[in-house]
């Protein structure tokens, strides 16, 4: 999760730097999704086209709603293709 964050911050931020490892496993998630919801309101401003962005929503929105699915992002990654081994 923290990966895809960090990737969300780099898209949408110009020169963002990524964010340190705080050490715990939920820590690096919320401070990588803090740095994405920052990068998110400093390209596209504050208020979004529905009102005020939260990074809630960045979350919803780039995990595609799946943000607390079982296997999620392993299962975002590659879905579709089959990648079992005979």
């Amino acid at each position: 999760m923290r990966v895809h964050f960090v990737l969300v911050a780099r898209l949408a931020g110009v020169d963002r730097a990524v964010p340190k490892a705080m050490g715990s496993p939920w820590r690096d998630v919320l401070v990588a999704l803090g740095a994405a919801a920052a990068a998110v309101i400093a390209r596209f401003g504050t208020a979004g086209v529905l009102g005020r962005v939260t990074a809630w929503q960045v979350a919803a929105a780039s995990s595609g709603g799946r943000l607390l699915s079982p296997g999620w992002p392993g299962s975002a990654v590659g879905a579709g293709s089959n990648t079992s081994s005979p």
